[in-house]
């Protein structure tokens, strides 16, 4: 009795007392979602500027500075990427390559861009032009050889002249290689979230099938009688009307006849010498020309230093070209016409019936 009594009590102090709430369950915590990756911004090119290529009547104190006059200009401008002297990328890559460091044009540049592991080189020209000096600005893309950007200007032998220049190159060749703007970093998509549970579909019970429909037996009505064909008799033809008769025209005398084709070829003939006169003339002038325009463009390949003069020459040349072209068609021109007049005065006097 003792043990039954204890157990009784023990119940008791557990059970809730009446009225009052069950006891609050703690919920278990949700599953932690995984965080995404951190987005990672894409490498910045690196854009060398090698020194400046002058000749000897250029090499003054602010064109030998001209580079670092460049770089500071690209370092503002070219937000998008690293730019460095030649002399910097070299000493952080170690390298010792002879060519490598005397590199001052576009011929050694994707060997520069290979050893310091440049993505653009900057190669800089300044020639001596009277009083003045032309400035020429060309980026190169080591990835694949070409010439993305091109800057040529005349700046004069002060001081003051050379600063602007390498300011309007630098946002030429950065807006040109579109490393003007810093790139966009793109976030990583956010992970998928957990499918929800399917739902438990209970399927509903099926219809009582209905009783089918009663049979409908249709009889189709007989058609009617078509009416009787009557035939008409067919209609009488009528009579083709006749043609009427030819006219016949008046023959010509023979000294006629051969008096009209002796005029038609007298006419070819001296239509086609007349035609062939001004040829020799007109090939002539066109040869003088073809050698005008040879002898500009050997001028041109023998003085590529001169940009000055380049497009005022190349025009000249091209015009030179066209009006060779044009009097060598006009000539062709006048011969088929020729040909054409002495063919058919000749046609007309064999063939042309009596």
């Amino acid at each position: 009795m003792n043990a039954v009594h204890a157990l009784m009590l023990l119940w008791a102090a557990q059970a809730p007392a009446p009225g009052l709430p069950p006891p609050a369950t703690t919920p278990s915590p949700a599953p932690a979602q995984p965080e995404a990756p951190a987005a990672e911004a894409p490498p910045r090119p690196l854009v060398v500027v090698l020194p400046v290529d002058a000749d000897k009547r250029a090499q003054a104190a602010d064109t030998l500075q001209f580079d670092g006059m460049l770089q500071s200009e690209l370092s503002s401008a070219a937000r998008g990427a690293d730019v460095s002297m030649l002399a910097d990328a070299v000493a952080q890559n170690g390298v010792t390559d002879v060519a490598v460091l005397k590199c001052v044009d576009v011929s050694c540049a994707g060997r520069v861009g290979e050893a310091v592991k440049a993505r653009y080189v900057v190669v800089t020209q300044v020639a001596s032009v009277g009083r003045e000096r032309v400035v020429t600005v060309r980026m190169m893309d080591t990835s694949n050889g070409r010439v993305v950007a091109m800057l040529t200007e005349k700046a004069g032998t002060e001081d003051e002249s050379l600063p602007p220049v390498a300011a309007r190159a630098a946002l030429r060749l950065a807006a040109a290689a579109r490393i003007d703007q810093i790139p966009e970093v793109k976030p990583p998509p956010a992970p998928a979230p957990a499918p929800a549970p399917a739902p438990i579909i209970v399927p509903a019970p099926a219809p009582a099938p209905e009783p089918p429909p009663e049979k409908i037996i249709i009889v189709p009505a007989r058609p009617p009688e078509p009416p009787p064909v009557v035939e008409a008799p067919p209609p009488e033809p009528t009579p083709a009307p006749r043609a009427p008769p030819k006219e016949e025209k008046p023959k010509r005398s023979f000294l006629a006849s051969l008096l009209s084709r002796i005029g038609l070829g007298i006419l070819g003939v001296v239509v086609g010498v007349v035609a062939l006169l001004p040829i020799p003339a007109l090939l002539a002038t066109a040869v003088g020309l073809y050698a005008q325009a040879f002898y500009l463009r050997s001028q041109l390949y023998e003085r590529p230093h001169l940009t000055s003069e380049i497009d005022g020459t190349r025009e000249r040349g091209l015009g030179l070209e066209v009006g060779a072209h044009a009097l060598g068609v006009v000539s062709v021109l006048l011969a088929v016409v020729a040909v054409v007049a002495v063919a058919a005065g000749i046609g007309a006097a064999v063939f042309m019936p009596y």
